[in-house]
C-alpha cells in the first residue's frame, strides 16, 4: 500500500490482479485436461518432422515402412496403435519388455537422446499404463541425458529460445528447432548445414543438428 498517493486506486489494482489470476486454467485444471493418450501421440507427431527421413525401407510397421507412416503426423495415431500391435510397445507392463523402450534408453540404446526427458517419461508413463500402481516399486528411474552438468550449464548459456513442455532450456532449443525445419529434404538439409558451422557447432541447436544430419545420411 503507498505511503503516498491513492491507496483506494492501488487496492483496487491489487484486487483486479487478483481477479485475473482466477481467469484460465489453473494447476488442478491442467492436471486434469492432461490426456496421456494424446501427448503420446503428439510426442510422435513432433519427431515425424525428421523421423520420416532417418529410417530404412526394411523397417516396417504394420506392413508400412517407418518413413511412410511418419510423413503424414495425422496418421501418427494409427502408427502408434500399429507398433503396440506389432510387439514394439508392451502395454501395462515394465518398459523394459518393450522393445521400442530399449530403443531410447541404455548406454548402447541406437536412439538415445532422440527423445528429450520429458518425451521420454510420456511413453514410460504410457507404456505402464494400468500396471503403475503395482511396479511402482520396481520401475527403473528415466535417464535424463547422458550430457554432464558442466556441459549443460555451458550449452544453457547458448540459448535463446524458449519451448514447452520440456525438461530444460537445452530441450527446449532442441524442440525449437525440430518445429522450425521446413518438410522440404533440401530445405532441411541446408538449415542442418548451416547450425554444423563452426560458429553454431558447439551450441544446443548446432549438436542437435549435427545428430540429425548423421541420422539422414545413414
Amino acid at each position: 500500500m503507498p505511503r503516498v498517493g491513492d491507496s483506494q486506486i492501488f487496492y483496487r489494482r491489487v484486487r483486479n490482479g487478483y481477479n485475473l489470476n482466477l481467469l484460465g486454467a489453473s494447476s488442478e485444471s491442467v492436471v486434469e485436461s492432461f490426456d496421456l493418450d494424446q501427448e503420446m501421440v503428439a510426442v510422435f507427431a513432433r519427431k515425424a518432422m525428421i523421423g520420416k527421413y532417418v529410417h530404412s525401407d526394411y523397417r516396417q510397421v504394420g506392413g508400412r515402412t517407418v518413413n511412410d507412416w511418419l510423413s503424414d503426423p495425422g496418421q501418427t495415431a494409427d502408427f502408434v496403435a500399429a507398433m503396440e500391435e506389432s510387439g514394439w510397445f508392451q502395454r501395462h507392463q515394465d518398459p523394459q519388455n518393450s522393445r521400442f523402450w530399449k530403443l531410447i534408453q541404455g548406454e548402447k540404446a541406437k536412439m538415445f537422446g532422440v527423445f528429450s526427458a520429458y518425451e521420454q517419461q510420456v511413453i514410460h508413463d504410457w507404456i505402464v499404463g494400468d500396471a503403475a500402481d503395482r511396479l511402482s516399486g520396481d520401475l527403473k528411474p528415466v535417464r535424463k541425458s547422458r550430457l554432464s552438468s558442466d556441459v549443460k550449464q555451458h550449452l544453457r548459456a547458448e540459448m535463446t529460445h524458449s519451448a514447452a513442455p520440456s525438461d530444460d532450456d537445452f530441450d527446449a532449443e532442441v524442440l525449437g528447432l525440430e518445429e522450425s525445419l521446413s518438410t522440404d529434404r533440401e530445405a532441411v538439409m541446408a538449415t542442418l548445414i548451416g547450425l554444423m558451422s563452426p560458429a553454431l557447432h558447439h551450441s544446443a541447436s548446432g549438436l542437435a543438428a549435427t545428430r540429425m544430419f548423421y541420422d539422414i545420411m545413414n
